[in-house]
């Protein structure tokens, strides 16, 4: 798998464990960013790449730094890398 693929279903990871966390459901936080739920579930299954004004709106939905959510992001991909 490439790095954009990792990064992407590490990134909807992320996404999803944020939006469970502030209990929302992917109709909540979709309807409150101006999306399609099914777009957000695309976004958390790593199925498709957040456009950056998206990731923006997202962040700011969960009440959440974008650096910390990439720095999740890239823990998880460190981790990910040493399990190799």
């Amino acid at each position: 798998m490439g790095q954009r693929d990792q990064f992407t279903l590490a990134m909807g990871t992320v996404i999803k464990e944020l939006r469970e966390t502030a209990q929302m459901t992917q109709k909540d936080l979709a309807d409150q960013i101006g999306i399609h739920a099914n777009s957000l579930s695309n976004y958390e299954r790593g199925r498709d790449s957040i456009k950056a004004a998206i990731f923006y709106r997202l962040c700011t939905a969960l009440d959440q730094r974008p650096e910390e959510v990439v720095g999740s992001v890239m823990t998880i991909l460190d981790t990910s890398q040493k399990k190799r």
